[in-house]
């Protein structure tokens, strides 16, 4: 049949006749597919008029989404507004109002009382002036004129020049602040016994606490420069050393003449002989307090204590204490004169 339908023979009855009813056969399967082509295409139209409806009916309520997105918006805004004036108006009718300032400054005295009552100078103060001024315009104006709040000053040494700048600016404002309360200071990370500049301005301190922090394992015996201004009313000074033992002059005690409680951690008192420096002895102390480090790196065997020399230098002592951890070590203390 494909050769008959390649060439130009005319085919046999037979052959017509064969190829008629091939013919009809495929006409009634184009007529079979166009009645399917046409279903399909109005189920396509029909679908796509669904999707014209389902758009308009999208687009619609996108709409109307939109406009109750802008009303609770609108509801929202309204609502803060009556919010905040309920606020107001609940602060006008608060008793804060009707507690005279007073009251309330004697309550922010109680509470730095307490913390300072809890102070450590290994845990740095907590800031009752900042803090309680931070709450509200009536709580700071009563807090700047208070300066008992002021007078803990906590001063961290850094040779980032910046923040250095910042705890500098840091410090004045408490100066600026502190009046005649009497301060107590705390000196972090110091690598010597000089003090800043800035606290010549308050030798009334009653109370100094130096928390020395070298660099390097080795370094020259410490004291106090001779510029340092006389504390005349310090009564209690500490003074610490991490990581390393660090030694200190004997005669670092000059610039506190009323000085009563001397405290000692992880450093060495190195005794100056009469013919390196005059024995000027410090008749006020009371109470020696020697410490031993709680790192482990120098667990205590001796304490050795030269009775002479104590005698000597603090006549009027009257309580020597040791404290270390009784569970790391066991000193045994030895009095003697070398």
């Amino acid at each position: 049949m494909d050769a008959l339908l390649r060439s130009n023979r005319v085919p046999e009855p037979y052959e017509a006749t064969f190829i008629s009813a091939m013919m009809t056969t495929e006409r009634d399967s184009m007529n079979t597919l166009d009645a399917k082509i046409h279903q399909l295409e109005q189920d396509a139209e029909m679908a796509r008029q669904r999707i014209q409806r389902l758009t308009a009916q999208l687009e619609a309520e996108t709409r109307g989404l939109r406009l109750h997105e802008d009303a609770i918006l609108e509801l929202q805004s309204t609502r803060n507004v009556l919010g905040q004036s309920i606020e107001r108006k609940k602060g006008i009718m608060s008793s804060r109002r009707r507690v005279p300032g007073e009251i309330w400054r004697m309550i922010f005295l109680l509470l730095w009382g307490s913390e300072f009552q809890q102070r450590d100078v290994y845990k740095r103060p907590f800031s009752v002036a900042l803090q309680v001024g931070a709450v509200c315009r009536d709580w700071r104006d009563i807090a700047q004129t208070t300066t008992t709040l002021w007078s803990i000053l906590d001063y961290t040494f850094s040779q980032n020049g910046k923040v250095k700048s910042q705890r500098d600016n840091k410090l004045d404002h408490y100066l600026g602040r502190i009046g005649t309360a009497t301060p107590y200071i705390v000196l972090r990370k110091a690598s010597s016994l000089h003090l800043p500049d800035v606290l010549y301005q308050v030798a009334t301190a009653t109370e100094l606490a130096i928390m020395l922090h070298p660099d390097l394992q080795y370094l020259p015996r410490l004291t106090f420069p001779i510029s340092t201004p006389v504390f005349s009313h310090l009564h209690t000074l500490s003074i610490s050393s991490y990581p390393y033992i660090t030694q200190i002059l004997s005669d670092f005690l000059h610039p506190f003449p009323s000085l009563d409680t001397l405290r000692l951690w992880n450093v060495e008192i190195h005794w100056l002989q009469p013919w390196e420096q005059p024995i000027v002895p410090h008749i006020n102390l009371k109470t020696l307090v020697i410490s031993g480090t709680w790192e482990r790196l120098h667990p205590w065997t001796n304490v050795s204590i030269d009775v002479a020399m104590v005698v000597e230098r603090f006549p009027n002592l009257t309580t020597l204490e040791l404290d270390c951890d009784w569970q790391i070590s066991r000193p045994q203390v030895i009095l003697h004169h070398v």
